[in-house]
């Protein structure tokens, strides 16, 4: 049984992992602004970064635009709780018991 769920977990994470690869690459060419899985780009980068700086720039630009969410301030948040709904009292709840005789 042991290697049963060893290799479905493997199977998972190697999906998982093949998943998050795909939606890196779709950021980066968001970022780069690029449309088509087959385009070329042009040498626009080469003249003036070094293909490390222009990594570095583009991981960057897609951790802030794809990573993290913007930081709200705790008014902000606080004016999303939603209002806390009205419950009827108590006696309008219960429910007839069902048991022959309770008076409940």
């Amino acid at each position: 049984m042991r290697d049963h769920v060893e290799v479905a977990i493997h199977d998972c994470r190697e999906h998982l992992r093949f998943v998050t690869e795909g939606l890196v690459v779709l950021a980066a060419m968001t970022v780069l602004g690029w449309s088509d899985k087959d385009y070329i780009p042009s040498s626009d980068y080469s003249n003036t970064t070094t293909p490390q700086e222009l990594l570095d720039t583009v991981a960057d630009k897609v951790v802030k635009d794809f990573v993290l969410i913007p930081c709200k301030t705790s008014d902000q948040l606080l004016s999303q709780v939603p209002p806390k709904p009205k419950v009827p009292p108590a006696e309008n709840l219960r429910t007839a018991c069902g048991y022959p005789g309770c008076p409940k």
